[in-house]
């Protein structure tokens, strides 16, 4: 007997110490002291730094 998957995977973000924008849809934001890179046609970009 297999056992279900309970657990969902969600991608979180890449933990760096300097973050960069990757393409043109990248943009950065500044949250609690922190910077954050989102981008709107790829996932994969997001990154936060620290």
């Amino acid at each position: 007997m297999s056992i279900p998957n309970l657990l969902t995977q969600t991608r979180g973000f890449k933990v760096r110490t300097s973050v960069k924008k990757f393409c043109k849809d990248c943009y950065m934001v500044r949250r609690k002291g922190r910077v954050y890179v989102y981008c709107k046609s790829n996932g994969k970009h997001k990154q936060r730094q620290g």
